[in-house]
């Protein structure tokens, strides 16, 4: 059997990404059969997330809507203003044709099935 894994991969932004990101908080599981990728996204909208699988790498995007529109000036913040950016290098081949996701709740579910070229396999001594 074969192992895969995902790993995170840092970049510098170009001239046009010079926005603040923060990097939400996920968690990867894993099977030979596919990767599950569970991203905490508070406070961004399902139209406002984005999936893109670019190569072998997977970008994850929210757009947070601004909760301090109204009038007064804000005494004490804790809620971050900025939207959430995640990139993660995908080691293993994917069947990108059948990339399913799901927002529920604040949380993204991505579900990325693996290519049956990459999926283990017996082999049979003769």
């Amino acid at each position: 059997m074969t192992s895969t894994t995902l790993t995170t991969e840092r970049t510098l932004p170009t001239e046009t990404e010079r926005k603040e990101y923060m990097r939400p908080r996920y968690e990867v599981s894993s099977s030979d059969h596919e990767h599950r990728v569970r991203v905490y996204l508070p406070g961004v909208p399902r139209e406002q997330a984005s999936i893109t699988l670019e190569s072998n790498t997977l970008i994850v995007e929210g757009m947070r809507a601004d909760h301090w529109t109204q009038k007064g000036r804000a005494l004490h913040r804790e809620i971050p203003a900025s939207d959430y950016r995640l990139r993660l290098q995908l080691n293993v081949r994917i069947d990108d044709s059948n990339i399913s996701a799901n927002h529920t709740d604040g949380v993204l579910t991505i579900t990325l099935p693996v290519a049956e070229a990459a999926k283990p396999r017996s082999i049979t001594i003769g």
